[in-house]
């Protein structure tokens, strides 16, 4: 079968390797598609700690084969696959930290989402793979996981109806940000340098869009709420400026939730003083768990939100480097590897 190799930085190959061979519990799917995420950039150009012999994780596709053991799946099921699966009963899964779980750590799919075939091992066959309703396309399907990962952020942000979020970014994510946040009644603002991807913001549900070299953004922030100022940033870009603009939008008592994070070479420092003084709060949300996955799938099937409306490309597998340079370059909202 084809998959993508990552050979070293910014070097890909697309290798034949052996089928994968399944074992009790496990199942073995045909990729129909798998989203590229920025992690995957990341990964490929060498931004990240460690890299994995083969990319890709927002995967869909159809069972080929199951192995001994499995009930919940047959061949000809269109599923969903996640790459992660918490234990659900240690410590940090106990207080709902199920992406700091070690089992949510070391498991994963193989060889990975670029791949004509991937083996998904038992515990994530029974906590993290769902079939996909016959209604939903594979195209909405194929956002699940980042969809999902945008709900665990939102319900992370505690937020209540009525309140004000600026999302910050509106890239794929800050977009699937701003459906999930309507979907809870907040009042979105989102922030970005291009025009263009803040008019589909407010196709997508925000009700204003601000773009910080033309408006003044933290006076505009404080009109839109009564003088107090926004009640969360969530920040899809990290660096030193978004960050010093956030604290200077948000109401006291307000949060910040890093949903991305910093070039690791860059250092960021933090009024501390303004932190303690006004109660504020800066936390990440990293992932997300088999509950808000099967959450996301509902509300695609019931039609709470389309996330395949921002899939722009579908390339092949031998044009994964070709999307990569799409992404960076802000050419391309969504992209999916068809292998």
């Amino acid at each position: 079968m084809k998959a993508a190799l990552l050979r070293q930085v910014n070097e890909v190959e697309i290798a034949d390797l052996e089928m994968p061979q399944i074992g009790p519990g496990e199942i073995l799917v045909k990729v129909y598609a798998c989203g590229l995420c920025s992690t995957d950039v990341s990964k490929i150009r060498g931004k990240e700690a460690g890299t994995r012999i083969v990319l890709g994780h927002e995967v869909v596709g159809e069972v080929a084969q199951v192995g001994a053991e499995v009930s919940r799946f047959s061949v000809g099921d269109r599923v969903v696959v996640a790459h992660h699966a918490p234990c659900f009963i240690c410590h940090y899964c106990r207080h709902s930290n199920y992406s700091m779980c070690p089992d949510f750590k070391s498991s994963n799919i193989y060889p990975g989402g670029f791949a004509e075939f991937i083996q998904v091992p038992r515990e994530n066959v029974n906590k993290a793979t769902f079939k996909i309703p016959p209604e939903v396309s594979y195209e909405d399907a194929a956002l699940t996981e980042p969809a999902a990962c945008c709900l665990r952020g939102v319900k992370l942000s505690h937020l209540l109806p009525g309140d004000w979020a600026v999302v910050v970014g509106t890239g794929t994510m800050g977009l699937l940000l701003t459906q999930m946040l309507c979907l809870f009644n907040v009042n979105v603002i989102a922030l970005d340098l291009d025009n263009s991807r803040l008019a589909v913001a407010l196709e997508s549900g925000a009700r204003w869009a601000l773009n910080p070299q033309r408006d003044d953004v933290t006076g505009e922030i404080k009109k839109f709420s009564d003088g107090r100022g926004a009640d969360v940033a969530i920040l899809t870009v990290v660096n030193q400026p978004i960050l010093d603009l956030a604290l200077g939008y948000l109401r006291d008592g307000g949060k910040i939730n890093l949903f991305a994070w910093p070039a690791k070479d860059v250092n960021i420092t933090v009024d501390f003083f303004q932190i303690f003084r006004r109660e504020l709060s800066i936390f990440g949300s990293y992932s997300t768990t088999s509950i808000e996955l099967q959450e996301t799938l509902d509300l695609i099937k019931m039609q709470k939100i389309s996330p395949g409306k921002l899939i722009t490309h579908n390339l092949p597998l031998s044009r994964l480097m070709e999307g990569v340079k799409l992404v960076e370059e802000g050419q391309a909202l969504k992209i999916l590897i068809k292998p």
